[in-house]
């Protein structure tokens, strides 16, 4: 494929991913979510006290989407080193974004692993 080719589907992509956005569809293709009903069925066992829901209206019994619990992250931002409040950005790149913060993280928990394996076996 040429690079005017290539410049040509960018374009086209983008066109498309504006014309998306400016629909203000609200999506949620996060899987695997039970449905409120299902939920309230472990209301009795879970014995919660109060409503089970986040500050951000977020129904607590359920996952908390792609970016977690605000309430989770703010606990684990600093252990994790990551931001309490996310970057809202979205679009072409985020996933790769992702993927490189969640590498990251990987490699930071692996060379501190075999650093405590070290010290506890020096010990």
């Amino acid at each position: 494929m040429s690079v005017d080719e290539l410049v040509g589907q960018v374009e086209r992509a983008r066109k498309d991913y504006e014309a998306l956005v400016a629909k203000g569809l609200k999506l949620d293709l996060t899987r695997g979510k039970p449905s409120p009903k299902q939920l309230d069925a472990a209301n009795g066992v879970l014995e919660l006290s109060g409503e089970p829901v986040a500050a951000d209206g977020t129904d607590l019994r359920n996952y908390g989407g792609l970016q977690g619990l605000p309430e989770v992250r703010a606990i684990f931002a600093e252990d994790l080193q990551v931001p309490v409040q996310p970057p809202r950005r979205g679009g072409p790149g985020q996933e790769q974004d992702l993927r490189r913060a969640a590498h990251g993280r990987a490699c930071r928990s692996a060379r501190s692993s075999r650093g405590s394996a070290v010290s506890m076996s020096r010990a």
